[in-house]
């Protein structure tokens, strides 16, 4: 394998995201930061974007979510019958 190339894939292992819980809360511990700073840090470094648009990028996200689960209709299926329903089985459970 070329330098260059054994370089890159140095750089890319050491800024992979996170593996565990545990490695979140040992650099909350570190850098005595709250846990979403953590995760927002982490995603912006491993981007290559700044800390702000990780930040817009996660609301999105969450947006998208909030978005799923108002629009959630517990009694549609899927056409083949095979996905659908379990979601609101589960919120009854629960």
């Amino acid at each position: 394998m070329e330098v260059s190339k054994r370089n890159k894939r140095r750089e890319e292992e050491e800024r992979m995201s996170f593996q565990s819980i545990e490695e979140v809360r040992a650099r909350c511990e570190k850098e005595e930061i709250s846990f979403w700073k953590a995760v927002q840090l982490e995603d912006a470094a491993e981007r290559d974007v700044a800390p702000e648009d990780s930040w817009k990028e996660m609301k999105h996200m969450w947006q998208a979510m909030l978005d799923g689960v108002d629009a959630y209709e517990p009694g549609l299926i899927s056409r083949s019958g095979l996905v659908g329903k379990e979601g609101g089985l589960m919120e009854e459970y629960a």
